[in-house]
């Protein structure tokens, strides 16, 4: 592979039917014998590079030009192989930078996650203390700028290098990083309850619509066209090819579950037109169907709401100081929860035995909420109006509420409950 930038006529209008058919018979020779290719196809293809860029008038830079020796295993020969172009040397190396994204010997993607996962995490802290000091407090408001900060750095050209489940689920942590950042919640909280709650999309319908996207780009391109040409290539390859080392076969890997892996079986652009929105709302509903039954399954979490719909409703009519504490306590787990009161953390452990009362009963929410007595003053004080039985178990339904009204009276409760504790809390400054 030779990444090389090339300064003068554009390539992108340059016909390219020569090269391609020089290049072809390249890869033929070396496809015949391994041999070969070391020795003679990297010399060939270095030679037609040069009559394709005398015929057009291109000059190519070679301090920034490199080969890139991708190999699906093994270690490379550790004898010295020299490759010149027009009499300078040109440079082999193990990873290449292109247009932002780092490419490897592997073409595994492991690098380019890493590093999208680097620059989203970096963007999300930028964009927490962006909204910490605009006081933004719609949730729209801080959708948008997620979306156009955080969410397009991480799924940049993801389509293409990262069409892999174990890749995506590295993305899909950072994608929900700002949201645990943001409401304040352990790291333990499922990333399924968190998407369900604040009715997020998984990070894999960004990618599934971005790749429908890009083949639908590159079916209206001529039939001259490089990447046409190499997307045909690969169509028609599919039944002998390995699913690593085709890209078509790893993306119908993922439209499968959907039963749309047939689209891949003729690449029609009036086909991929008419079917690219169908399949990414098929997508969405399969990704939110998959989070709905392991939350209904769930022994992670603490409680379970018995309706999730319409998602984030809390977050539109409640100010996120208000609702912030009450989606902590939803989305509690049986290893951690944290509630937050002005600005401070207070974080509890549901495996220990709580220390406001003699019990010896585990500080889940339950007990927070219905069971501990140093707090029964507080709930005759602000959550009277949800208490029925002596039991007080029916206030949890005040979780289940996603109304001002019942947001502000928990808020209320929460803040005398911490200041009772907060001798033996252990508050963290947000």
């Amino acid at each position: 592979m030779y990444w090389s930038p090339l300064v003068g006529q554009c390539l992108q209008t340059t016909p390219v039917n020569h090269l391609y058919s020089v290049l072809e018979s390249a890869i033929t020779v070396a496809a015949q014998s391994s041999k070969m290719y070391r020795t003679l196809s990297s010399s060939h293809i270095l030679a037609t590079l040069k009559l394709y860029c005398d015929e057009n008038g291109l000059i190519v830079n070679t301090l920034k030009t490199k080969i890139l020796a991708c190999r699906a295993s093994g270690r490379m020969s550790r004898k010295p192989y020299s490759f010149f172009y027009k009499g300078q040397k040109i440079e082999i190396v193990k990873s290449c930078m292109y247009l932002g994204i780092p490419f490897t010997t592997s073409t595994a993607g492991t690098m380019a996650t890493d590093m999208a996962v680097k620059k989203a995490k970096i963007a999300s802290n930028v964009v927490l203390n962006t909204l910490s000091k605009l006081k933004s407090d719609t949730w729209n408001s801080k959708i948008k700028i997620f979306n156009s900060m955080v969410k397009s750095t991480l799924t940049y050209q993801a389509h293409i290098w990262g069409l892999n489940q174990n890749l995506l689920d590295k993305l899909e942590s950072a994608h929900l990083y700002f949201f645990k950042r943001l409401f304040s919640l352990p790291k333990c909280t499922p990333n399924y309850a968190l998407r369900l709650e604040l009715g997020l999309e998984h990070i894999l319908v960004q990618v599934i619509k971005n790749a429908c996207r890009w083949i639908i780009r590159v079916l209206k391109m001529p039939d001259s066209r490089l990447p046409k040409i190499c997307l045909l290539r690969l169509c028609e390859s599919q039944s002998y090819s390995e699913e690593k080392f085709n890209w078509l076969l790893r993306l119908r890997a993922l439209l499968k579950p959907i039963n749309e892996d047939s689209m891949l079986d003729n690449l029609s652009l009036s086909v991929w037109l008419n079917r690219t929105e169908i399949i990414v709302n098929k997508y969405k509903l399969y990704c939110r169907q998959l989070d709905a039954n392991r939350y209904a399954q769930s022994s992670i979490l603490q409680l379970t709401r018995t309706s999730l719909w319409p998602p984030a409703r809390l977050l539109h009519i409640c100010p996120h100081n208000l609702a912030k504490s009450k989606i902590q306590l939803r989305l509690a787990c049986t290893l951690a929860f944290n509630i937050s009161i002005n600005r401070t953390i207070y974080r509890f452990k549901p495996d220990k035995i709580c220390t406001q009362c003699h019990r010896f009963q585990e500080e889940t929410v339950i007990h927070l909420l219905a069971e501990c007595p140093c707090y029964e003053r507080l709930r005759l004080k602000y959550l009277q109006q949800w208490i029925i039985d002596e039991d007080n178990y029916n206030l949890l339904t005040i979780l289940e509420e996603d109304s001002l009204n019942s947001t502000k009276a928990l808020f209320s409760f929460l803040t005398d409950v911490v200041k009772l504790r907060n001798n033996n809390s252990s508050p963290l400054n947000t």
